[in-house]
């Protein structure tokens, strides 16, 4: 044969060989094989984000000496118009005898500077501060509940004194137990934002340039008066302790105590006070809500809240009653 027409016959021979290779490498994988790979998605959460930040900025209270006061019961200083031999600027009407120094140039009134509390909050909280009179020696001067039993004159007497603790709008007479007044202060959500981290986490954190006109301030003050008599005696003006705090409202507070008989569980909220049934909205025994009625629900003799019928088994009971805007929790075993 010829050399010419055997190459060219090897020729086709190895572009057939070729062809045919690559047309099976090509349908080597079925499309309708179903035994390929699976193939997977991560599932990711978005976590829950607290957005009740609680933020306080306090009162600066060194050389700050704003709750200090003159009980001036016999009328001393108005008649000379001068304290510690310096001229006294006292209040143009309804002077009560009492003085809070408000300057450096002898300006006396009858309410002190206030002690400014300002609530830099997402969320509202509530301002309270006690104040406590107290003497390390001595006669205390006669202690009053309202200004009005410390106003006018009893010259022949022993003098009067009010003093009240003012948080806000909220004002309580001081007494040697000690008074608390407070306020609840709003937060200012608008201040706060969202953000969105490089690992896909969020956080609640405040703007970068805070609207300051939104956060609320709290002015906690001192006022006082005192009965005007001709001799104040060996009676003495106490000193006023003062603190503050801040409480979270809607935070869940303990409940006075609790038990259980039977299959009732009792919880006695305030320690002092008996539970009213209208004031009771919501009832929740280990997370499970129970229908607020007569028939679930009573209220005993000493002011317990009793829940019926639901602690059936040994163990433990865990109790949330929401009375009057407020959540309280308790803890019960049954043996």
């Amino acid at each position: 044969m010829n050399r010419g027409i055997i190459k060219k016959i090897v020729a086709v021979g190895i572009s057939f060989t070729m062809t045919f290779g690559m047309a099976v490498t090509s349908f080597a994988t079925d499309p309708n094989d179903n035994t390929n790979s699976p193939v997977e998605g991560k599932g990711t959460t978005v976590e829950h984000v607290e957005k009740k930040v609680i933020n306080i900025t306090w009162p600066v209270t060194a050389n700050n000496d704003y709750f200090s006061f003159v009980m001036d019961a016999e009328g001393l200083i108005e008649e000379a118009a001068k304290y510690k031999g310096a001229a006294a600027t006292l209040p143009a009407s309804g002077d009560t005898h009492v003085y809070f120094e408000t300057d450096t140039t002898g300006t006396f009134e009858n309410t002190s500077r206030a002690f400014e509390v300002i609530n830099n909050s997402s969320h509202k909280v509530e301002i309270s501060a006690t104040a406590t009179a107290s003497l390390d020696s001595g006669t205390m001067v006669e202690l009053v509940d309202t200004a009005a039993e410390a106003t006018g004159a009893d010259e022949e007497g022993a003098p009067k004194l009010y003093l009240g603790i003012i948080v806000g709008n909220d004002e309580q007479a001081v007494t040697t137990e000690g008074a608390t007044s407070k306020e609840e202060a709003a937060g200012a959500p608008a201040n706060f934002e969202l953000v969105s981290e490089a690992d896909g986490s969020f956080s609640y954190a405040q703007v970068a340039s805070p609207d300051t006109s939104l956060w609320t301030k709290v002015p906690i003050k001192l006022t006082g008066a005192v009965t005007k008599v001709k001799n104040v005696g060996d009676v003495k003006a106490p000193k006023v302790t003062v603190t503050w705090k801040y409480t979270d409202p809607d935070a869940a507070v303990a409940a006075a105590s609790s038990d259980c008989s039977g299959t009732d569980i009792y919880v006695k909220l305030v320690a002092d006070a008996n539970a009213d049934m209208s004031k009771i909205t919501s009832v929740k025994v280990n997370g499970t809500l129970v229908t607020v009625n007569s028939t679930n629900i009573g209220i005993t003799g000493s002011g317990k809240v009793q829940i019926k019928g639901v602690a059936t088994t040994a163990g433990t009971y865990s109790v949330e009653i929401t009375y009057d805007g407020i959540t309280y929790t308790a803890s019960v075993t049954k043996s």
